[in-house]
């Protein structure tokens, strides 16, 4: 999974990639896995680039 945290007319600000993949089951993706891996990603980038409010989400 790879989480970009940009702001409008900046562009990428922060980005990173899970060190695994997002566990997928017969069901699809396991969706508690991707928040254990998402959440903190999020809030470290979010961090990092000074944005101190997230709106949106693209999760590649």
């Amino acid at each position: 999974m790879r989480v970009v945290v940009g702001a409008p007319g900046a562009g990428p600000l922060a980005q990173r990639a899970s060190k695994e993949p997002v566990r997928t089951g017969a069901q699809g993706i396991d969706p508690g896995h991707l928040m254990e891996q998402l959440v903190p990603m999020a809030r470290a980038l979010s961090a990092e680039a000074g944005v101190g409010r997230l709106e949106a989400a693209v999760v590649g």
